[in-house]
């Protein structure tokens, strides 16, 4: 009998989002070795952490990665038993995400002791062999990070993919990491973001191409507003994020004319 029965049930992580954890991988050890986590500025108390832990972290708030039974789950008797966290399967592992993610709230410095014992490596590693056993017919993609708000609430990611010989595709996704949720994805992924740059703390201008090409040397530019979940084009142009990309086909044929 499940012991919060009245909760939704915990969303299972899709390719590209475990992807964009094990992105982390080298970021956080390159060479197999813990990179410097935090600096302590003049008179604080508490550890000021580098981009990358903190964006590491926040990819762990969106729901597919949080357990809310983590301690009941022995997360922490896994992570410090290794042979424990080689056996895994993909529901211990979002235990010990949780537990790594939320200690920091209880213990300045967590976050970098996580990943300074090896903790965080051992899930990588293993996430990569569980990822490869739930898609085997899927590749692990590259992802990156291109853009944050000001605030570093909301973020842009891009899978980059080589759609034809030194061709490459960089499908966008926004993600909301207070919500911890996907803001916009498109479905397919030969769309492509050329740039993106924030306008205020919810607001990003993408730069969008659509592979193999389009009429627009320049691209199309639209602004989506994060916290309204709407898109906003040319004059005064709007639509709902989710008819945002059938709106762009459309435009693009009317182009294309």
């Amino acid at each position: 009998m499940d012991a919060h029965p009245d909760l939704p049930a915990v969303p299972v992580a899709q390719a590209v989002d475990i992807d964009a954890v094990l992105a982390y991988l080298p970021r956080l050890y390159p060479d197999g070795v813990a990179i410097s986590t935090y600096v302590v500025l003049e008179n604080a108390h508490y550890p000021t952490y580098h981009a990358v832990v903190s964006d590491f972290y926040d990819l762990l708030r969106m729901p597919c990665w949080m357990e809310v039974d983590y301690l009941a789950k022995g997360a922490g008797h896994m992570l410090e038993t290794p042979s424990l966290t080689a056996q895994a399967d993909l529901a211990g592992l979002r235990a010990m995400f949780t537990y790594c993610l939320r200690g920091e709230r209880f213990c300045d410095g967590h976050w970098a002791s996580m990943i300074e014992k090896g903790y965080v490596m051992n899930l990588l590693h293993r996430l990569k062999v569980v990822r490869e056993q739930m898609y085997p017919d899927q590749p692990i993609s590259e992802i990156d990070l291109i853009s944050r708000s000001a605030d570093g609430r909301y973020r842009v990611e891009v899978v980059v993919w080589e759609a034809g010989p030194s061709q490459w595709v960089h499908s966008p996704r926004v993600v909301d990491t207070l919500a911890g949720s996907c803001v916009f994805r498109f479905e397919d992924a030969r769309w492509s973001a050329e740039q993106a740059s924030w306008l205020s703390p919810t607001r990003v201008r993408l730069q969008l191409r659509k592979y193999p090409g389009q009429p627009l040397a320049e691209g199309l530019w639209v602004d989506i507003e994060c916290g309204q979940q709407v898109a906003h084009w040319g004059e005064g142009g709007e639509v709902g994020l989710a008819d945002l990309e059938s709106m762009l086909d459309r435009m693009l044929e009317k182009l294309g004319e």
